[in-house]
């Protein structure tokens, strides 16, 4: 109902004005809250909203965060020259001209971005971003006002850097070579794998992520495995580590070392699995290989007769093989901590103990030291021990390891032998006297007998008849014969009695000198010798010309009849010896009787065909074997012998 006093336009106007100041009282409530609601976010937001002048660089309006990002306040870098763009960082300068140089074609509405490095008041360098869009435009259509937020984007930076250094790392780890490494989800299920990786297992890559780590592990590790990669994924574990084997594509196996990481997501929760394998096979197999040799070298020890120790700088027994006992009579665990000293006799213990009081001031090998020790049951036996010094850091005796071996028995033959060798030195001695009084008082009557008998045949001359000269012959030669085995018996008996007399002799020298010797002989049988390059040698030279002397001597005296006659004397070097031959195409030895040459006295021919008294082989064999050295014989019967004998080098 309209007012009565009032004219109708006019009562039409105050409805309006009532109207309009409702609608102004809504929208300044309206302003009022979107104020509150701006301020609001004002102090929340990290950032800073600003409206900012192109035309003046100047902020018309910003908020109070802009201090936290600057350091400055609105009007400090207002008066600054060039205003905001004064504290941009010299080297990204160039980049917010250029986006500046963009946003002054920009349109109403539409939105542009700059980031850029700004530096503080402070002097601290730190990154800013801009999200701006245009505000108002002059007159002649130029940009005058943006607005927009300020926001310190340092700590993105920050962290978009530290996820490219971590690009950077994973993709470095997974493709280095020295070792596998593997990406697992939460189920399990294989993300990346390097070719590292793979190769070890014999597969390609595309192959292995076709696969799951059950697929590649033999059955045994399966249930262990599952039960860690569980601990794991529970946030139980954040590592783990295993060394087993893996099954390669052709079925063989490979023994790996596994290191196993759980990475986290933000919220703390397991999400990955990184494993890093190692192929670990030539160390399994080498450290088999210790523990076969430490089991071997265990099993040598325990088996041993000889007992193994390590006693302390003082003495003291640290360890002890078990098969000491059998030795002492005592078990380790009553000899170990007990000194040595007190396992010798008596009368040992004294010099035993200042041994070792110098062993620890003057460290070294200690061999086959001698002594006596006491048997649980009082027995006494005879040991040899060896020992070697350990030492520490500083050059100190720390212990003594070694072993000690019972050499009772070995001590009693010893003694029984040195017994027996003086008795049979001693039945020696009398043998020579009795062979060289035998041989020396032989000579007289057998002389005697040739020579009277010789007498009485010319005595009795025309009186004897045939038979009786013959007998008279016989005698006579017999006699010769007798004479000729005694003086070789003297011979033989002397070879050895005399020290060597080694020297360096050109034996070219000696056999040029038994070839003089029998120049006649040589000449009469017409005897081709011929000599090679025959090196020098260390022996003693008189002994080594009775040798070529017999050997020559043979090898003229058995000629095959009708024949001519060859020798050959010839030398070869083999290391440390030379071998010597002499070699003759005479009546030749059959094969067995080839050692039986050797034998003193012993005949392969009659009389009547070849003379001599079966010395010569004898002797020569007894003076090569003096020398340390060998003689030996190899024939064809009918065709020729040749001798061989070794003699040492010069040395």
């Amino acid at each position: 109902m309209t007012n009565p006093a009032l004219p109708e336009n006019a009562a039409t106007d105050q409805s309006e004005i009532e109207r309009l100041q409702l609608e102004l009282a809504k929208a300044q409530q309206t302003i009022l809250e979107k104020d509150r609601y701006i301020d609001g976010l004002a102090h929340c937001f990290e950032g800073v909203m600003f409206l900012y002048n192109m035309q003046t660089n100047k902020f018309e309006l910003v908020g109070e965060n802009i201090e936290k990002i600057y350091g400055y306040t609105q009007v400090e870098i207002n008066e600054l020259p060039g205003g905001i763009f004064g504290l941009i960082y010299e080297e990204d300068l160039h980049v917010a001209m250029d986006m500046m140089e963009q946003v002054a074609n920009v349109q109403m509405g539409q939105k542009f971005k700059m980031e850029y490095r700004v530096k503080q008041k402070s002097g601290q360098i730190v990154w800013t971003a801009i999200w701006a869009t245009p505000y108002s435009f002059s007159a002649d259509g130029a940009l005058e006002v943006v607005t927009g937020v300020k926001l310190d984007t340092s700590v993105f930076k920050a962290v978009e850097t530290q996820n490219v250094v971590f690009d950077h790392m994973v993709n470095a780890m997974f493709t280095q070579k020295e070792v596998g490494i593997s990406l697992s989800n939460a189920q399990g299920k294989w993300l990346r794998v390097n070719d590292r990786l793979a190769s070890m297992l014999g597969y390609e890559v595309d192959e292995m992520m076709e696969l799951s780590c059950p697929q590649i592990t033999p059955s045994k590790y399966v249930d262990h495995d599952r039960q860690e990669f569980e601990l794991i994924m529970a946030g139980k574990k954040d590592f783990y580590e295993s060394e087993k084997e893996y099954v390669k594509k052709d079925g063989s196996t490979v023994w790996v070392s596994i290191h196993g990481f759980s990475i986290k997501n933000i919220h703390a929760k397991p999400e990955f699995l990184l494993g890093v394998v190692s192929d670990v096979s030539k160390e399994v197999q080498h450290i088999k290989r210790l523990e076969e040799s430490e089991n071997r070298f265990k099993n040598i020890v325990e088996s041993s007769k000889t007992w193994f120790w390590e006693v302390d700088r003082e003495g003291n027994f640290t360890y002890l093989s078990r098969n000491n006992e059998s030795m002492t009579g005592y078990t380790r665990e009553e000899l170990l901590g007990t000194s040595v000293v007190d396992r010798r006799v008596k009368n040992q213990q004294e010099s035993f103990s200042q041994l070792l009081i110098n062993l620890r001031e003057d460290p070294k090998l200690v061999v086959d030291l001698d002594g006596q020790y006491v048997r649980k049951d009082g027995r006494i036996i005879d040991v040899i021990s060896s020992g070697i010094p350990i030492l520490d850091d500083d050059g100190r005796v720390f212990c003594y390891r070694g072993s000690t071996t019972d050499v009772t028995d070995r001590k009693s033959a010893e003694r029984e032998a040195s017994k027996y060798m003086a008795d049979l030195e001693s039945s020696n001695k009398e043998l020579e006297q009795f062979a060289y009084a035998a041989s020396h008082d032989l000579q007289e009557p057998v002389r005697l007998m040739s020579t009277y008998t010789q007498l009485l045949k010319e005595k009795l001359g025309d009186r004897l008849d045939e038979d009786n000269v013959q007998i008279m012959d016989h005698i006579v030669n017999s006699s010769r014969r007798m004479n000729g085995l005694i003086n070789g018996l003297m011979e033989f008996s002397r070879v050895g009695k005399q020290e060597l007399k080694l020297e360096n002799v050109d034996c070219t020298s000696i056999i040029n000198a038994v070839v003089d010797d029998f120049c006649q002989k040589i000449k009469e049988s017409n005897a081709d010798v011929t000599i090679g390059q025959l090196p020098e040698v260390l022996c003693d030279p008189l002994l080594v010309n009775i040798v070529f002397h017999n050997l020559l001597c043979n090898s003229i005296k058995f000629c095959m009849p009708g024949r001519p006659i060859k020798v050959n004397i010839d030398a070869t070097v083999h290391n440390q010896v030379a071998e010597f031959t002499v070699k003759d195409n005479g009546i030749g030895i059959k094969e067995k009787y080839l050692e039986e040459i050797f034998t003193i006295f012993k005949r392969l021919n009659s009389r009547d065909e070849y003379e001599g008294h079966g010395i010569g082989m004898s002797v020569a064999r007894k003076i090569i074997e003096l020398h340390g050295c060998k003689i030996w014989a190899e024939s064809t019967f009918g065709e020729g012998t040749t001798i061989h004998f070794t003699l040492p080098m010069p040395r």
